[in-house]
């Protein structure tokens, strides 16, 4: 099967993530290429001088700095998702303008892909894209879906205090975090911050991954339901959410 992955170039935990998930893909699997995205975790619109700002004004001065030597780090250690790519010669597709539009339909329909796995990929997918590979589109979120759709799942889970969190890896539709599950796995919380579980979530969304991929090459097309009806929903947080999330012990 030709699989495609499409993500950022984030480089905090997604380098390590993406590492450990091609040392495990099954050997008949081929991974034809990969899309990196730039990294947008306050949207396109802004630029860094903003975003920086933004991170400033609702997480405070010790989260901007932490993150900037993280950046700093990992510039001078070369660690980034297309490193990690270019290290398993994996060829690296850029795309002619957004992933939606004709130009890039035609250039990922070059490739012809069977499946495209979606990890962090911070663009909307429309109708055109999802029916393109044959097997469709799946994607990894770090929650237990149908709860914590939405922004930063590692945050709120926390925050709302949860005994337990997980990963789902779910067919992509058109809605947000809203496809039929293929694989969930839980993982308890047990004081973790926030940078701790979202190392853990993504080494074991990675395994998920790769439980979906050999589930859908077995043919097996069992989903776990997605209820709309039971769905919680949470978007960036705002000042307020992390003096709270603050205040009561926990930790970024």
């Amino acid at each position: 099967m030709k699989i495609m992955i499409v993500t950022q170039d984030e480089t905090g935990y997604l380098p390590t993530a993406i590492d450990y998930l091609i040392r495990r893909i099954p050997e008949d699997v081929f991974l034809i290429g990969a899309i990196v995205l730039k990294p947008s975790p306050l949207g396109a619109k802004y630029n860094i001088f903003t975003k920086a700002f933004i991170a400033f004004r609702t997480f405070g001065a010790s989260f901007v700095v932490k993150y900037a030597t993280q950046l700093i780090i990992s510039f001078f250690k070369r660690k980034s998702v297309i490193s990690t790519f270019r290290s398993w010669d994996v060829p690296l597709i850029k795309l002619p303008g957004s992933i939606n539009s004709q130009a890039s339909l035609d250039l990922i329909s070059h490739y012809d892909p069977d499946l495209i796995i979606s990890i962090a990929a911070n663009q909307i997918f429309k109708s055109s894209l999802i029916n393109l590979p044959k097997k469709g589109i799946i994607n990894l979120h770090t929650s237990l879906l149908p709860l914590y759709r939405g922004l930063l799942p590692s945050f709120w889970v926390i925050k709302n205090k949860e005994f337990e969190t997980g990963v789902s890896v779910f067919w992509v539709d058109e809605g947000i975090d809203s496809g039929q599950i293929i694989v969930q796995e839980k993982l308890r919380i047990l004081g973790c911050s926030q940078s701790e579980l979202i190392r853990y979530t993504k080494i074991l969304g990675m395994e998920a991954i790769v439980s979906a991929v050999s589930k859908i090459m077995s043919g097996d097309n069992s989903t776990i339901a997605n209820d709309d009806s039971k769905a919680t929903y949470y978007s960036f947080p705002t000042r307020k959410d992390v003096k709270e999330f603050l205040r009561q012990g926990s930790k970024f």
